[in-house]
């Protein structure tokens, strides 16, 4: 039994792209309404000087990743930090 598959996947009101179509914009249109949120969100935040000193932190952080000694330093440093904050 053979059918031609590309008139069928192709059908203009009920073919395969169609519901495709259907189904993926209204997935698309979901997604994107929900990245203007996320992004409306961050341009508030960004404006919080928590937020900022929490990114330059991350920031700092990603810095000493990259080296493994600068890395080890941190860790050290850290070690110290929590020492300290355990006897106060």
């Amino acid at each position: 039994m053979g059918y031609d598959g590309t008139s069928v996947f192709q059908g203009a009101k009920v073919g395969g792209t169609t519901y495709m179509k259907k189904i993926v914009v209204t997935f698309m249109i979901k997604v994107h309404f929900f990245v203007d949120l996320t992004n409306l969100a961050m341009l508030v935040l960004l404006k919080l000087s928590l937020v900022i000193r929490l990114e330059v932190l991350l920031q700092a952080m990603h810095v000493f990743s990259l080296s493994p000694k600068k890395f080890f330093e941190f860790q050290k440093l850290y070690d110290v930090f929590i020492e300290k904050k355990q006897v106060t």
